[in-house]
């Protein structure tokens, strides 16, 4: 039975019976804020629940259901009941709190734990907010840059980067985790408790042929020379500058100061841009004089990945065209060509496939989102590790609850894992995408086997009732126990 329902500190049950029996739905999906929505009665026409109050519902006196705070609610009065209003609240769990913060801030040489306590110490102690203990120390992150972010996007960036998983439980602590260490407290197999298993395959977010428009990367050391005309101030390189460049006049070296920064050198750059300018008070270079600019450039790369086996298979399975699933993906943050095709090779070895999702009701606890289940289904040829993608919870009756969980399978969600990796070695710095100029196109061969049946739904597992819901007027005032 649910002991403890509180809004704002205030018993919702004892005394005061508000909440609808069989009206709570909480929903605990990955990357995404939990939610709960249940439904309250007053019939002093006194009582109103306040948009940001606090919401804790503990199940059976140990388990805490749900925390977090009222987020939206409506309110009604049905004609002829008098002063008695019905409330439909919907709650959002401690998220929020990482939500409404907004960071500028960077960090050099720091491991993964440490970057996550300081936002904590800095930002989220003042809300009650604390540091899961048993936090691993994680990879060393060499360079990051969040710009006007929220600390929830600073964890999402570093969630791709890393491949951790994050969130903050019903007693505001943030857990960040490699996927390793959260395994979800069941395996799910033939004997095990479930029903109304179903098995999903679809083309979804397939994909076979993956392009990348990553950010700049820094070419080979390249040489450009220029004349002047007497009275022309500044030169454009082909490229924009990304390090400080060698110049030189007539073959002979000149001094080299940044643009605005600088002052008191013969020439000035500046990080990006294509001016190489002179010193105003210099004698500006005639026809006769060679300036020569050695400096390496910034180019943007597009990067491109082919699962050509996969598109075969397309073609075998769809009887015409040319099979091709093309996509593109986004990631400013990637400067290296390498570790584009390496994101672009990652992505089709988790798309370029047709992997089952899985979705099944239990009355066992404990399921979250992010943890990695073990399944073992010998009647549909399904074994492996699944990672859970969304769990709902609702009453089943006033002593039981039952678990909607969803999860798919860990061997494609993980397919990027290696490519995190790499990122998180090479060092990142997160930046703004400049104009592309030069599209550096690779094509690569990528052996990926797919077997697929669109759509498998199948009913199965035990049987019977689990128990009934009473049914209730719109004032009706069932409790929970």
């Amino acid at each position: 039975m649910i002991t403890s329902f509180t809004i704002g500190g205030v018993d919702q049950i004892v005394p005061t019976r508000r909440v609808r029996f069989g009206s709570l739905g909480v929903t605990d999906e990955l990357n995404e804020r939990n939610t709960a929505e249940f439904a309250l009665v007053d019939t002093s026409g006194v009582y109103r629940p306040q948009v940001g109050q606090v919401v804790q519902i503990i199940w059976q006196g140990t388990t805490i259901l749900f925390g977090g705070l009222v987020h939206d609610f409506s309110e009604r009065i049905a004609p002829g009941s008098g002063v008695a209003r019905s409330f439909s609240v919907q709650c959002v769990d401690y998220t929020i709190l990482l939500d409404r913060r907004v960071i500028n801030v960077e960090y050099t040489t720091l491991t993964l734990h440490a970057v996550v306590q300081d936002l904590v110490t800095t930002y989220l102690a003042a809300d009650g907010v604390t540091l899961d203990p048993t936090m691993e120390t994680g990879p060393l992150l060499e360079h990051l840059v969040f710009p006007d972010i929220a600390i929830s996007g600073a964890l999402n960036e570093l969630s791709e980067l890393t491949g951790f998983q994050w969130y903050i439980d019903y007693s505001k602590v943030l857990h960040v985790f490699s996927q390793a260490y959260f395994s979800a407290p069941y395996a799910l197999n033939d004997l095990a408790y479930w029903r109304d298993l179903e098995v999903t395959r679809s083309l979804g977010r397939y994909r076979n042929l993956q392009i990348v428009r990553a950010g700049d990367d820094i070419s080979d050391v390249q040489t450009e020379e220029f004349h002047g005309d007497g009275k022309q101030p500044s030169f454009t390189t082909s490229m924009p500058v990304a390090l400080a460049p060698t110049v030189r006049v007539n073959a002979i070296a000149k001094t080299v100061g940044v643009l605005n920064v600088d002052s008191g050198k013969d020439w000035y750059w500046n990080a990006g841009s294509n001016q190489i300018s002179q010193e105003p008070a210099a004698a500006k270079l005639l026809g006769s004089d060679t300036l020569t600019v050695l400096y390496q450039g910034l180019f943007p790369i597009k990067n491109k990945a082919r699962a050509q086996k996969a598109i075969t298979d397309r073609i075998a399975v769809e009887g015409f065209g040319t099979g091709v699933y093309e996509a593109v993906e986004d990631a400013q943050e990637i400067n290296r060509l390498s570790l584009a095709t390496d994101k672009a090779v990652g992505l089709l070895r988790r798309y370029a496939q047709i992997p089952p999702t899985l979705t099944f009701t239990t009355k066992q606890d404990g399921y979250r989102s992010g943890q990695i289940l073990s399944v073992h289904l010998l009647k549909h040829t399904l074994t492996g590790s699944y990672l859970i993608q969304r769990v709902e919870i609702a009453t089943l009756s006033t002593t039981e609850l039952w678990y909607r969980v969803e999860c798919i399978d860990g061997e494609s969600a993980a397919g990027a894992v290696d490519f995190f990796r790499k990122l998180v070695e090479s060092g990142k710095k997160f930046t703004l995408r400049d104009n592309e100029v030069i599209d550096n196109l690779m094509n690569l061969d990528d052996l990926v086997g797919v077997t697929d049946s669109l759509t498998v739904s199948i009913a199965t597992g035990q049987t019977g009732e689990w128990g009934t819901t009473p049914e209730f007027d719109e004032f009706g005032t069932g409790e929970f126990g």
